[in-house]
């Protein structure tokens, strides 16, 4: 099944008008990315830490916006339209969502220790220091 997505005319051409396969693996992917972000909203709920907070969120925007539109994009293939029920269209947006992926990487690889060590040398720095209050 997977070597199919290697095709030029896999992703081209028009789909045919029951769901393939694809389409159904293109669902679950898309389902499972929005699950994702469902559960990084109720984990930033529990969370009290506002570096982790930040970092939280960034995932969480990357995973709702892509596996909604992800959905919206299987529900518009699942109605049959020509023009946005094309796989080019479910390509793109996985496409979109692994630079917004490769961004919040970025993020957590080079931007995340820093915050945190400015954040707990802030903490560190405020319970020192006399209240005014």
């Amino acid at each position: 099944m997977f070597n199919q997505f290697t095709d030029y005319y896999f992703w081209a051409s028009a789909p045919s008008l029951a769901l393939a396969p694809a389409d159904k693996f293109f669902m679950w992917l898309f389902v499972a990315i929005t699950a994702l972000g469902v559960a990084a909203i109720v984990f930033s709920y529990l969370n009290s830490d506002t570096v982790t907070d930040v970092a939280i969120r960034k995932f969480k925007n990357f995973a709702l916006s892509t596996g909604l539109a992800g959905l919206v994009w299987f529900a518009i293939r699942y109605e049959n339209t020509p023009l946005f029920g094309s796989r080019y269209w479910a390509g793109l947006i996985l496409v979109m969502g692994l630079v917004w992926l490769g961004f919040f990487l970025k993020y957590m690889v080079f931007d995340y220790k820093k915050s945190k060590v400015e954040y707990e040398r802030e903490l560190l720095k405020n319970k020192y220091l006399p209240y005014k209050g």
